[in-house]
C-alpha cells in the first residue's frame, strides 16, 4: 500500500499539503491580508509553489486550482498575475460567501 504525506498546516487536525503516489493535494494564502489583491495573489502562488516543491513536484505541473476571491470585480487582476489565456492549467474562481456566489471558470 502505498504511504500517504502530509505536511501539518499549524491548525489541529488540517494538513496544508497531502501526496499520494504521483499526486498532490495543497492550500495557499497570503500570509499578509494587508496587501491589495496583486500583493495577496503573489504571495499565495509564492507559497502554494514552495508546498508543491516540498512534496517533490512543482507549478508547471499543477492541473488545476481554485482561486476564491472575496469580489469578482478582483478577478481581472488575479488573471493577470496568474499568466495568459491558454496555457495548461485551468483554473476555476468564485466568490467566497453565500451559496448564491457567482462562478466562472478560466485558462490560466
Amino acid at each position: 500500500m502505498q504511504k500517504i504525506d502530509r505536511v501539518p498546516s499549524g491548525h489541529a487536525g488540517r494538513s496544508r499539503s497531502c501526496a499520494y503516489d504521483n499526486l498532490v493535494w495543497t492550500v495557499a494564502t497570503s500570509p499578509d491580508v494587508s496587501l491589495d489583491i496583486a500583493g495577496q495573489t503573489r504571495q499565495a502562488l509564492a507559497a502554494l509553489s514552495a508546498n508543491l516543491e516540498g512534496l517533490g513536484s512543482g507549478d508547471k505541473r499543477m492541473l488545476s486550482a481554485q482561486v476564491l476571491l472575496a469580489s469578482m470585480g478582483d478577478k481581472a487582476v488575479v488573471d493577470g498575475i496568474c499568466g495568459p489565456s491558454g496555457s495548461a492549467m485551468t483554473r476555476k474562481t468564485r466568490r467566497s460567501g453565500p451559496a448564491t456566489a457567482s462562478t466562472s471558470a478560466a485558462s490560466c
